[in-house]
């Protein structure tokens, strides 16, 4: 064998293996993103099914990057009639990350210890809605994000959004649950707090890091399956 065939085979042998190793990463990568998601989805559904049957509001902060998956919640025993806002503190109790906190307005925050709180802390001074945000939740906080005193601190602090929510957009009937046209001096979290109040959803806050080392923050709302 030629020295020059000799080199082609090794060559070969090692892009095999190169290929075997990226594949078995990339594998690897995919099922720990979706156990992940499926943590997820359990963790919000069992929290988001305990305050609607509570009718409680609920705002949930946690992050999505690190090696951790999200609490799996203990299996809820009780019936539906028994359910108090005690349940979700009790559903977390395994996983010390998490607390449990009632604000003095009656929303139930729960929050992954550590999460910085200075976006939701963002203070703006007036936003005025559209007809179609203020019959949407998801709208809505797209035009809180919107405010000029958000989109500076975002800015100068480097952190990034995903995509826009959207959602389903009720019509503009008057009988309808919907927001006043004007939201004035509040802040972000205060926003989010008004906004499930006149929509009775689960409010979740997110934030990751992404591949550039980059904080990216995520507001939605979640219903129980």
């Amino acid at each position: 064998m030629s020295r020059f065939l000799g080199c082609r085979l090794i060559s070969a042998v090692g892009l095999s293996f190169v290929m075997l190793a990226t594949w078995s990463a990339e594998a690897q990568t995919s099922r720990h993103d979706k156990a992940r998601a499926e943590a997820e989805h359990r963790f919000l559904n069992a929290v988001a099914f305990v305050a609607e049957k509570t009718n409680h509001s609920v705002i949930i902060e946690y992050k999505t990057s690190g090696k951790f998956m999200l609490p799996n919640p203990v299996q809820i025993t009780q019936s539906a009639s028994m359910l108090t806002a005690q349940t979700i503190t009790e559903m977390l109790a395994s996983d010390s990350r998490f607390s449990v906190r009632a604000d003095p307005d009656g929303t139930l925050m729960v929050i992954e210890r550590g999460l910085p709180q200075d976006v939701l802390n963002i203070r703006f001074r007036r936003i005025t809605l559209s007809e179609e945000q203020r019959f949407n939740p998801d709208l809505a906080m797209n035009a809180v994000l919107e405010a000029p005193e958000v989109k500076a601190y975002f800015k100068t602090h480097n952190i990034d959004l995903p995509v826009e929510l959207g959602g389903f957009i009720s019509p503009a009937r008057p009988d309808l649950p919907h927001l006043p046209s004007v939201i004035e001096n509040m802040t972000v979290l205060d926003a989010m707090k008004h906004i499930i109040a006149v929509f009775p959803h689960t409010g979740t806050y997110k934030e990751s890091i992404d591949s550039r080392g980059r904080r990216v923050v995520a507001f939605g709302f979640v219903d129980a399956d």
